[in-house]
This record gives C-alpha cells, structure tokens and sequence, in this order.
C-alpha cells in the first residue's frame, strides 16, 4: 500500500483500486494522458511545437510510471510493451472488464456464497456485496436495484428475519439499496447499545453474595446444591456408560486430528478457573478436567499457539458456566465443543464460537459485552491486556 493509502491491484481489487487511481491522476493533473490521445506535434528539432512535445511525452510516462508503480508484481505483464499511459490502461481495462462466461459464474457464485455473520462489520460486509454488484457490471451482467437488495437480505443470518420481514413488507420504490444499509447498520449499532449512565462492565455489583452456580438459588454452594445431586443421579441412570466421561463414543470410534487455532499472548495473569474472551481462538478452550459435566476422551484435536509451540486437545465436551451480567443477576450458559486442552494456562471462550450461536459480542477500551437477543447477558473485564470473564 503506497503513502496515500491506495492498495496495490492485486486480481482481486480492481474495482475499487480503478477508483482510487483514478483520483490520483485527476489530482496529480495526469488524467489527461489517459483519456486523451497525444496530440499531432512535430518534435523535431527547431520545431515550434518541440517543447509541447516533450512536455506532453514527459506526462505521459510519469503517468504510466504512476499506474506501473501501482501493481503487484504478478500483474507488470498484463502491460508488458505498453508504451504510454492511455494504452497502459487500456490493457488493464480490457483484461479486467472482460465479459466472459467464467467470470461472470465466478462473480456470481461468490455472491451467493456471501454472508454475514452476528458481531462482523456490518458496513465492510455490505461494502463487499457492492463491490461484487460493480465487478459484475463491469463482467456485462447488471444487477437491478431490486436485485441487489435481495442479495443483500438473503445474506443475513437468522437472527434478522424480523427486520427482513419488516422491510419485505416496503413497495419495490422504497426499498432502496440506501435505505437497506441504513436500517442495517442502525440494527447493529441497536444491538451494540449499552444501557444508559452504565458500562458492559459489572460496576458496583456485590459479588460477595452467595449464589448456587447451578440452580442460581442463593443461600448455598454448587458443591452443596439438592437439584445438582438430583441431576447427576438422573444423569447416571439414563446415560449409557459409553457416551460419558473417559470411554470412547461409538459415533467417534476414529481418532480425528483436526487443526485449531488459539492467538491468545502469552503474557497471562493466573485465572484460577477464569475464563478469557479470546477473538483468535476457533473453539472454546478448557483446561480443567472438572469443569466439564460431559467429555470425550476420543477426539484428538492439535492445538496451534500464538507463540509456535503445538499441543493436542485430551477430548472434547460440554461445560456449564455461569455469567454475571452488569446488573449483578446471574446468566447459566452451556458451552458445546469445548476443546480439553491441560497445558492451557486460562480457559478461552471463543468469540467465533458465540457468534455462530448468535450471539454479539461488543468491545471498548475497558472490556466487552456479550448480548444475546438484544439482552446483556454477560461481561468482560480488561485485566493485563486479556478480556477476563466476570463470573461469579
């Protein structure tokens, strides 16, 4: 990316990278070269118009230096032997612009494939479904507004079917591209909202009440708690002893070696039993054995560290946590294909992970919140750079 911020063209980028280039000459007073054709000067010597000449053939190759400068090295030889500016464009337009059938499949078949996901950027996704709607234009397919508007709702995931249906309900005339990615972003900045004079963060909240983990019952231990002794005994009955803890399920009968990814630094506080809000990790991550109620012991997945090193999960299960939210009440969530990872320092909730159950998830300077259905349902501290869960 040069000073100005303009990427260089890639294969992928054109579009958008056509644009900014196009800027730049128009300000560098150098545009000229490229839609106009060099005027009938005679260069000779003692000329009239000689230094016109060389004034014009001076432009003209800083501007076809200042497109060459612009490209990636896998792209000099689509203008390889172009002579001046105008033709050095016009090769690229041509090769990029082209309207062939595999393009025009290619386009469309990502197109379909796009789609958004609870806690992304929702002004990067619809800025990436336009610039799939200009290549297209530019492949000799256009795409009506209406058009581009379907595309953009049925990129939404389910936990927008409501505002879908609401803006179904509008005449082809009001519902316009401009008004989509208008409701959209105010939906998702709706769902970030904090409450009001109170952060995502718990402040204030008397954590030295004593609360069940389990049945969220005050007056009383988890290790203590009726419901659970009840629930496990159920539990017993009811589970073949095959499915449970340390005996390989009959559905996981191979080993499977499978690869995940975890970017949490290395510099970590001691989390007794803690929980980290990690946006790198794939999956969630536990390192304590007794913090899961269901594992098994077969699945073998390789773990990747920030820091090089390469561990393998000891199996996968469940864990129930409990999430205090900012209002002090307390939230039991299951976490599913949790990762057992002993050499782990903290156990990792991965952001992926919740957004795929739709979840959003929402960051500042002090933390983050996780929203379920509009509903604060838990928070994160900033404690040594790591976003530690607040439970109880």
């Amino acid at each position: 990316m040069d000073r100005l911020g303009i990427a260089k063209l890639n294969g992928s980028n054109y579009s958008i990278w056509k644009q900014k280039v196009e800027f730049l000459l128009v300000r560098e007073e150098l545009w000229q070269y490229v839609t106009e054709n060099r005027p009938e000067l005679d260069a000779g010597p003692g000329a009239a118009d000689g230094a016109r000449a060389r004034l014009w053939d001076n432009g003209d190759q800083k501007a076809r230096a200042t497109i060459g400068l612009l490209l990636e090295d896998s792209q000099l030889n689509l203008i390889k032997g172009t002579k001046t500016a105008r033709d050095t464009w016009e090769s690229l337009r041509r090769h990029y612009e082209k309207a062939t059938l595999t393009s025009k499949v290619s386009l469309l078949k990502q197109m379909f494939e796009k789609r958004y996901s609870d806690g992304e950027d929702i002004e990067r996704h619809i800025f990436e479904m336009e610039d799939l709607f200009e290549r297209l234009t530019l492949a000799g397919q256009d795409l009506d507004e209406n058009l581009q508007v379907a595309m953009v709702l049925r990129s939404l995931p389910e936990s927008f079917n409501t505002l879908t249906t609401a803006l179904e309900s509008r005449s082809d005339d009001e519902l316009t591209l401009e008004l989509i990615k208008s409701k959209l972003v105010d939906e998702v900045a709706k769902r970030c909202e904090k409450v009001p004079n109170e952060s995502l963060l718990m402040a204030g909240v008397d954590r030295r009440k004593l609360v069940c983990k389990y049945c969220l019952k005050p007056g009383h231990k988890e290790k203590h708690c009726k419901a659970l002794a009840e629930q496990r005994i159920i539990d017993e009955k009811s589970e073949d002893q095959s499915t449970r803890r340390n005996v390989p399920r009959a559905r996981s009968a191979r080993r499977e070696i499978l690869e995940e990814y975890s970017f949490l630094a290395r510099r970590k506080p001691n989390f007794s039993n803690g929980w980290l809000v990690d946006s790198g990790a794939s999956s969630h991550m536990c390192a304590d054995v007794d913090l899961f109620y269901t594992l098994d012991n077969t699945v073998k997945q390789e773990v990747s560290l920030a820091d090089g090193r390469t561990t393998s999960s000891a199996g996968m299960g469940s864990c129930r946590i409990v999430l205090l939210s900012p209002d002090g009440s307390l939230n039991r969530i299951t976490l599913s294909e949790v990762l057992y990872v002993p050499e782990l320092k903290s156990n990792l909730i991965s952001v992926k992970k919740l957004a795929s159950k739709e979840a959003v998830i929402c960051f500042d300077t002090n933390g983050c919140g996780i929203l379920k259905h509009g509903k604060v349902i838990g928070a994160a501290t900033m404690t040594g750079g790591l976003y530690s869960l607040n439970m109880d």
